[in-house]
């Protein structure tokens, strides 16, 4: 993986979010192959229809599921023509309420982003047991953002992964 230093993700960046992709179940599942509307990073509006912007959209998937709430791996295939960048940041919230779940106290993550080059693929651990607490049984939904730039503007795609924890 090349790190793109530049590029800096934090947890604030990704309720900037309002342009949100949704998978259909929790394991090997993935995001639509295009977008119609990707989020401007560091806006809190969405692109106007005559102005948004479309992206093919990297597939996101979980692979082996969540091993009773103490963590996964993200799989991010970028089977598009563009470059994309993703950073170690995510947040996790409950499927029912939206209620985001609070990081452990003194979490803070690595700003260095990581590039994604068009066809490659990458795998990210996520560890709920260090981050959130181990995660009781229930539904939730993981969100991870994926950035992407045309040249004059960066754009934010928040990828949202539903977790059932048995």
């Amino acid at each position: 993986m090349k790190r793109i230093p530049f590029i800096r993700i934090t947890a604030a960046a990704m309720t900037l979010c309002a342009a949100l992709l949704t998978l259909s179940a929790c394991a090997e599942q993935s995001l639509p192959e295009s977008s119609t509307v990707i989020t401007e990073a560091g806006s809190s509006e969405t692109a106007a229809d005559s102005t948004a912007q479309t992206f093919p959209v990297p597939r996101v998937t979980v692979k082996g599921g969540t091993h009773g709430g103490k963590d996964c791996t993200l799989v991010i295939q970028n089977g598009t023509g563009f470059d994309w960048s993703y950073g170690e940041d995510f947040r996790i919230r409950r499927a029912d309420t939206r209620e985001e779940i609070p990081f452990l106290e003194g979490i803070a993550w690595n700003a260095a982003a990581y590039g994604l080059q068009a066809g490659d693929t990458a795998e990210q651990e996520i560890s709920f047991e260090q981050t959130v607490g181990v995660l009781p049984a229930g539904e939730y939904i993981l969100e991870k953002g994926l950035f992407i730039s045309d040249g004059k503007t960066q754009y934010l795609v928040t990828a949202q992964i539903p977790l059932r924890i048995s």
